[in-house]
């Protein structure tokens, strides 16, 4: 079944859903196919634009290293041009060490350190392939534990020159910027760090180009997908906002143009969508011949309901008026009183204590129950019923059974008839019946400003599968299962037409409450 205003609205929806369709495949076109395009130029610029600084900075530092060979006298001993190289380098302070190797790679630096470099990767490629001119990857300083690289220069009569220079400056170049938060790294050939700068993690678009003049190095640019694409998404996110917000505002817009001939039906429908609980006719303003009809129609339907419902609860009241009666005339109340005190005179002839004892509660309790016509006696008359009940049900059960009474309330006020001794055989019978110690059961009335509340506490030894099966069997005539709670139960909701009665579990004790208006008036 579809609304009316879902028949009008169907198309312009699927018009508008095509329309956010065409245009988030748009912004996506252009997103992808321009800005993509310059974001990536502007990347590829900043990773030239590093190249060129690092590439720039080894050619100055080997011209500086080919000028400093020349400082190189052959005729001169080792000691006497290590000193001329320590002296250029106190001036400069360029280098981190000079020192001169010959081909065997035994190597003395400026400041009298001498050891061998011959089993070094950079000395062997320099020495196999007869280069006049190497570069070092990335080591350790043994002196002060700083990055550096080594230059090896080719000097006269198989001698070397080495250079040891500090990369701090290469590290300041690929050092993250405000304006540039990118991860920048330096690898060689081999693929191993030379070094970094910044946390390279997730998945990230990699930006590289190779660095000229340096024993292979690649310098890469980690760029991370979602940086790329959070801007599309916003895009494509606000784009079909203004969307869904255009479709709503147009079916506003086109739902109150149409509302001036549909609301007669949407009124009708209403009511008739709450028939359950409300039987009441309606008025409806309209000038459409089929709208009248269909109105009064639904109001004969509603006087006919009315009436119908009117009759049940008549009859069902009047039945359950006369069963109570007939159940009483069946009784006698007389004939049963004189026949009780009979048998009571029987058993005090016999001297049998306990008989007499039993008669005479009994006779009591009959008393209290059958006296009368009304449904209604005072909460006291039926707490001392209920005493009346639970003293004959301690000659068969003896100190098992104890009941402790707790009455909160400050008057008297009225109570249905047969309310509270249903309860209290119903906590003997499913409760300390089933137990095997002495139980109390706790009989408390109370009261809120409009109603009466009374609980009935006792032990159990019931799981809460069971209780729910007991709350669930109060609307269910089960004859096996016997039927105390259920005729309370429905005593009470014909009364005062409401659920008055739950059962559940609290503190490892069965609950039965029962909480009813309070009673105004006599009655």
């Amino acid at each position: 079944m579809k609304k009316i205003e879902n028949v009008i609205l169907k198309p312009i929806f699927f018009v508008l859903m095509t329309i956010i369709f065409i245009i988030v495949g748009f912004s996506y076109f252009i997103f992808n196919g321009i800005v993509s395009s310059k974001f990536n130029n502007l990347i590829n610029t900043v990773l030239i634009s590093k190249q060129n600084e690092i590439e720039q900075f080894l050619i100055n530092k080997i011209d500086e290293i080919d000028r400093l060979s020349y400082l190189y006298d052959s005729k001169l001993n080792l000691e006497e041009n290590l000193y001329n190289l320590k002296k250029i380098n106190d001036v400069t302070k360029e280098y981190e060490s000079l020192g001169i190797s010959d081909s065997d790679g035994n190597i003395k630096l400026t400041t009298g350190v001498s050891f061998n470099i011959s089993n070094r990767e950079y000395f062997k490629n320099f020495k196999d392939n007869n280069l006049d001119f190497v570069m070092s990857n990335v080591i350790v300083s043994k002196e002060n534990d700083e990055k550096i690289v080594i230059f090896l220069k080719r000097l006269e009569e198989n001698k070397i020159l080495s250079a040891a220079i500090n990369i701090n400056y290469i590290n300041e170049v690929i050092s993250l910027t405000d304006e540039f938060k990118f991860p920048i790294k330096i690898d060689d050939k081999n693929n191993n760090e030379v070094m970094k700068s910044g946390d390279i993690s997730g998945i990230n678009n990699v930006y590289e180009s190779k660095i000229h003049k340096s024993p292979d190095w690649v310098l890469k640019i980690y760029v991370p997908i979602t940086y790329f694409k959070m801007t599309q998404y916003i895009i494509n996110f606000s784009l079909v906002l203004i969307a869904i917000l255009s479709y709503f505002i147009t079916r506003s817009i086109i739902r109150k143009q149409i509302k001036k001939s549909i609301t007669p039906i949407n009124e009708l429908s209403l009511k008739m969508s709450t028939i359950k609980n409300d039987f009441n006719e309606i008025n409806i303003e309209s000038d459409v011949y089929e709208i009248i009809n269909l109105k009064d129609s639904y109001n004969k339907m509603i006087n006919r309901i009315n009436k119908l419902i009117e009759d049940i609860e008549r009859s069902e009241k009047e039945k359950k008026d006369s069963d109570y009666q007939a159940l009483l005339e069946q009784i006698k109340p007389h004939f049963l009183y004189n026949t009780l005190e009979t048998i009571q005179s029987m058993a005090i002839d016999y001297d049998d204590d306990k008989l007499e004892k039993a008669i005479s509660l009994l006779g009591r309790y009959f008393r209290l129950s059958l006296s009368g016509h009304s449904k209604f006696i005072s909460i006291s008359d039926e707490i001392n019923l209920s005493k009346s009940y639970i003293e004959l049900q301690k000659l068969r059960y003896g100190d098992k059974l104890n009941l402790i009474v707790t009455n909160n309330l400050d008057k008297e006020h009225m109570i249905l008839k047969f309310t509270i001794q249903p309860l209290l055989e119903n906590a003997i019978y499913h409760g300390i019946k089933q137990l095997d110690y002495k139980s109390d059961i706790e009989l408390i009335i109370e009261e809120d400003i409009d109603n009466i509340i009374i609980k009935v506490v006792n032990d159990t030894n019931y799981d809460n599968e069971k209780i729910l099966s007991a709350k669930n069997n109060l609307n269910y005539h089960d004859k096996l299962k016997g039927n105390g709670l259920y005729n309370v139960n429905e005593r009470l909701k014909l009364h005062f037409n409401k659920e008055c009665i739950d059962i559940f579990k609290e503190n490892n004790k069965v609950v039965v409450l029962v909480k009813f208006p309070k009673i105004r008036g006599n009655i």
